[in-house]
């Protein structure tokens, strides 16, 4: 109640006391008729002024409640409207959120998780109450890959809560779903804020970039590969080569073996090119057989062959050689029947700082050389030296 009306209703109420106490004391005080009569008149007088001052309080109550109710009225009103566009809000994000193609994964400080949208469920098939509570590195991520994602989570939360404009943090990871499948995920982690500044929860957003990964290894590998044996191609060679005879690339020479297929100009004409594209692969397949791991066998086109075998000495790569030509000679048995082929093979070692096309070329006039020996003539370990395993 405002002061003015207190003010109004206390002096009214007074007058109206007044006014019944004078009342009541008259028919016993013996006053005379005109003293009487005036203290009637004053009680009247009163009585009319307290009346009107009741009266005004009355009315100020009166449009100080209406007003109350109003503004009472109005801030349920408000209230009401604020909740539905929290509501509002909270819908829209959560649609967001579940229809993004995106995955989102909510989380503590800590990297538990906090939720999850639907593109997640999909993806690893665990519904959000399955992983809710569990660190992401722990149920989503490949073992080898759980310290880089635990480690990007506390430089975001340890960066963030220091004031560091440089927390946001990138990485990719395999991504295992409960069917054991592998996804390759590209995450960007960032820190959603308190009011003071406190790192509250971190959002890891991801993208699958599966088929991305498995596009350009596709074409990597059609761009160093030949296409019909899988071997490594010419040009990836060659820049192999280069690398094997640089010292300053770590470079410590290599043998080279040219290896040229006998008798497949026959094959290819009596069976046709579908069956000398089989033979080939088969060739592929049998020098892969034996080389060491980290040996390179490249096609060069044709019917030709390269083998490139880093550190390998001479004694090591004529030995290397004459496998080669016991296993190539081996009969092939294709759809159109038994074939059989050679190989002249020439040998060429380089040390480091050696030119590779110098020593590529030395290698070719090897294989020719060889080509013009008769077929008995075999390379033989002088009796001097002791040809090392290989």
């Amino acid at each position: 109640m405002r002061p003015g009306c207190e003010g109004c209703l206390v002096v009214g109420t007074g007058l109206v006391l007044a006014a019944a106490v004078t009342c009541a004391v008259l028919p016993t005080a013996g006053l005379v008729s005109g003293v009487a009569r005036g203290l009637q008149y004053g009680c009247a007088a009163g009585l009319t002024v307290a009346a009107a001052l009741v009266s005004c309080a009355y009315r100020r109550t009166r449009t100080e409640l209406l007003d109350l109710y109003t503004q009472t009225r109005q801030n349920l009103a408000d209230k009401a409207a604020i909740a539905a566009q929290l509501r509002r809000e909270r819908d829209f994000s959560a649609t967001v959120l579940d229809t993004a193609e995106a995955l989102v994964v909510i989380c503590d400080r800590t990297g538990r998780i906090v939720k999850v949208n639907e593109a997640c469920e999909r993806l690893a098939g665990f519904r959000e109450a399955e992983l809710v509570g569990r660190p992401i590195w722990a149920v989503l991520l490949e073992p080898t890959d759980a310290h880089t994602m635990q480690a990007a989570i506390e430089v975001v939360a340890g960066g963030q809560a220091s004031g560091r404009p440089d927390t946001a943090r990138r990485i990719e990871v395999t991504w295992r779903d409960r069917s054991g499948n592998q996804h390759r995920v590209t995450f960007t982690i960032t820190a959603l804020l308190t009011a003071l500044g406190e790192v509250e929860h971190l959002v890891a957003t991801g993208i699958d970039v599966t088929e991305q990964r498995r596009n350009h290894e596709h074409l990597l590998q059609l761009a160093t590969t030949d296409p019909l044996t899988r071997l490594v191609n010419r040009t990836t060679f060659h820049s192999t080569l280069a690398v094997a005879l640089n010292p300053d690339e770590g470079g410590r020479g290599a043998a080279l073996l040219f290896c040229d297929l006998d008798g497949f100009k026959g094959v290819n004409d009596t069976f046709g090119h579908a069956a000398g594209d089989v033979l080939l692969v088969a060739v592929g397949q049998r020098l892969r057989r034996q080389v060491r791991l980290g040996d390179v066998v490249a096609r060069l086109g044709g019917d030709e062959f390269v083998l490139l075998c880093p550190g390998l000495d001479e004694i090591s790569a004529h030995r290397l050689a004459d496998r080669i030509r016991g296993a190539i000679a081996a009969p092939y048995g294709l759809s159109v029947g038994t074939v059989r082929v050679g190989v002249s093979v020439g040998v060429a070692v380089a040390a480091a700082g050696d030119d590779p096309g110098s020593v590529l070329a030395a290698a070719d006039a090897d294989m020719y050389r060889a080509k013009k020996r008769t077929k008995s003539s075999r390379w033989t370990l002088p009796s001097s030296r002791q040809a090392p395993s290989v």
